[in-house]
This record gives C-alpha cells, structure tokens and sequence, in this order.
C-alpha cells in the first residue's frame, strides 16, 4: 500500500508495492532528532563547565523509537477515495533517559591469573511499533 512516514522533522513517501525502508539516521531525522544530539535531562548526568550544561548524546545513551502505524482507506481531503493507504508516525520514546538492553555478567581474567566477574550494562537503538487502523466504505 501507498506508505508515509512523518514525524517532526519530516517525512518520507513510499509508492504502492516498495517496501518502506531507511537508514537509522533516517528515522532519528524524521523524529526530529540527529545520534549526536544531547539527550537532555537524561538522569542527572550532566556536566555543567562555565554556566553551561552538556548532557549526554543519543549515541551514548541509546534511544528507543516509536513508530505508530495507522492502517486507512479513508482521506479527509478525497471523503470518497478508498484507496488503502498506511501513515506511520515516528517518534522518541526514550527522551530524558537511558535505553539500556539490561545487565550482562562477564568474567575477565586479572593479571593475577584469577577472574573477576564484573556486570555491564549496553545501550542501544530499540525499536518499537504499534498499529491501528481506521477503515470505512
């Protein structure tokens, strides 16, 4: 179906049988924000140098985007045209915190010959996706 994705800092157009597709610089931009960006009030993390407060980036913090896609065949501005069309929405779900994959227990081995277990947490893009629709006729 006929495919848009749109957020706050753009969209992106996708015809009848192309499969919707992106970098994920791509789907930062279209929910308005860049991997380099701060990630503003992310847990008290931030470093305040000369009156001036800098946060954390994206790329540190990880993010999770959402992506809402609402299945139509109706149009506002064509009340008879059912042609079945899919907007999809994206958005930050994580603004203002950490993305973390959770806790992974590793074993190093120390230069004494022995072993430390040490716990690491991972940061990451995550992905999520909610659907509806609205179909009338």
């Amino acid at each position: 179906v006929e495919t848009t994705l749109r957020g706050g800092g753009g969209s992106m157009h996708f015809s009848k049988g192309e499969t919707p597709h992106g970098k994920i610089s791509e789907f930062f931009a279209l929910a308005g924000l860049h991997i380099d960006d701060e990630n503003k009030d992310s847990g008290g993390a931030g470093l305040s140098v000369g009156g001036n407060q800098y946060w954390p980036r994206y790329r540190l913090t990880g993010a999770a985007l959402q992506f809402e896609m609402v299945y139509a065949n109706t149009k506002s501005a064509r009340p008879f045209d059912f042609t079945p069309h899919l907007v999809i929405e994206v958005s930050i779900a994580s603004e203002q915190s950490w993305n973390s994959k959770g806790p992974r227990v590793m074993t190093l081995p120390q230069t004494d010959g022995r072993w430390k277990m040490v716990e690491r947490y991972e940061y990451a893009v995550s992905f999520f996706f909610k659907t509806s629709g609205r179909f009338g006729g």
